[in-house]
């Protein structure tokens, strides 16, 4: 299925997630492919940005279970982005894109009723994160 796709600096996009016994791997462009591990480590994934044949453009993935309906990432660039996972087998996946040398600096998980359950922080490459009481 599709995770993410758009349009940004006259730039088409699409990220298409596939789930198999090895994970879920995901293409840009139907070009290249990464495989991530299917058991999440924490309560949401964000990797990225990823480099990938857009020109101009990075690649965000943001991994959550299927708890998590919402997220909200603040970017280094200031501004937040919204995304709303899509069902891939037990995790929901998201990606949107960014312009090169704007990363991930936090994010906040939300659940169906729009409460806040997660939050976390992106410090030197790793994440870190909190769960809402």
């Amino acid at each position: 299925g599709v995770a993410g796709a758009g349009t940004t600096g006259g730039h088409a996009w699409r990220v298409t997630a596939y789930v198999g016994p090895w994970g879920t791997c995901v293409t840009v462009n139907e070009e290249g492919y990464a495989c991530l591990d299917a058991r999440l480590s924490g309560p949401v994934q964000v990797a990225g940005p990823l480099s990938g044949s857009v020109p101009g453009l990075q690649i965000v993935l943001v991994m959550a279970p299927v708890s998590v309906t919402k997220v909200t990432i603040t970017l280094s660039a200031g501004r937040p982005v919204t995304v709303r996972p899509a069902t891939f087998g037990r995790e929901r996946l998201a990606a949107f894109a960014v312009g090169k040398g704007v990363v991930p600096t936090s994010w906040t998980g939300y659940d169906a009723a729009g409460a806040r359950t997660v939050a976390g922080s992106m410090t030197s490459g790793s994440a870190t994160s909190s769960a809402s009481p």
